[in-house]
């Protein structure tokens, strides 16, 4: 059987690597971070969303920003590339009635005709990592925006420090092998100057994440969880690495870099 089909959103995809991402969607759609309330809330008013609003919200997951928001906005739709994640959120939506929100499979890293539809506001967050060529994922994604429109996205960027940051993307491969890579500050800023997005605002959050959690939001082998002690024993012991990585209340943490931009074409 051919590892190449259609794409729903009118070009093709590679499906053998969509593997990776179906086998870790049940841990992601029931992950507390992916269904946290508060920051689903956070970041709709970043984006300055306004009712009715319609929005397209690219690698999705199992579209719990836009269910989360539904009575708050128009018609809009998610593009993911885990059908199994897609078909989570179409049974949500079925279940509930919800109408005027739609969930597709898609890859936005491969080309694809011109959407019949364009909307009021872009969204893609904590995605950005996963892509193979960011500049292609992001102008394929203002393809979807009216000629006036609004763009907010959010992801994880780079310490700054080379080491720390080769460091930090084996451990989230090891994680998750759907990860690519971390990008920094200037680069996820360029993304938007270079698609003629004007920024209006732009936010860093530092978090410590405890690392035994955060492993529950994807699957690893028995082989990757060993590669991962032996990277979490290298960092603790690594006088350039260790505070980045440590021990707090018996847990092994480490801080991680958000980033939240928003902006609007003219």
């Amino acid at each position: 059987m051919s590892d190449i089909k259609e794409n729903a959103i009118g070009g093709y995809i590679m499906s053998k690597s969509r593997v990776n991402f179906d086998v870790n969607a049940d841990k992601y759609s029931k992950w507390s971070v992916t269904t946290n309330k508060n920051y689903l809330d956070q970041f709709y008013d970043f984006a300055e969303i306004l009712p009715n609003d319609t929005i397209i919200d690219f690698a999705c997951g199992s579209g719990d920003f836009l269910i989360n928001c539904a009575d708050r906005v128009g018609k809009s739709k998610g593009i993911d590339y885990s059908g199994i994640l897609i078909k989570i959120a179409n049974s949500y939506i079925a279940a509930n009635g919800i109408h005027h929100i739609s969930f597709e499979e898609g890859d936005i890293e491969m080309a694809f005709e011109t959407p019949a539809e364009l909307y009021d506001v872009i969204l893609c967050r904590m995605a950005l990592h996963h892509f193979g060529d960011t500049s292609l994922a992001f102008a394929n994604c203002m393809q979807y925006g009216k000629r006036v429109c609004k763009v907010a996205m959010q992801d994880i960027v780079s310490h700054g420090i080379r080491k720390v940051d080769l460091y930090f993307d084996r451990l989230e491969r090891l994680i998750d092998r759907t990860h690519k890579e971390i990008i920094s500050k200037s680069q996820f800023e360029n993304l938007f100057m270079d698609n003629n997005v004007k920024i209006r605002n732009s936010i860093i959050l530092e978090r410590e994440i405890v690392l035994k959690e955060y492993m529950l939001h994807a699957n690893q082998t028995d082989e990757e969880k060993e590669q991962l002690k032996i990277l979490v024993s290298e960092g603790l012991d690594d006088p350039s690495i260790c505070s980045y990585i440590y021990r707090k209340n018996n847990e092994v943490v480490f801080k991680r870099k958000v980033q939240l931009i928003s902006g609007s074409t003219t």
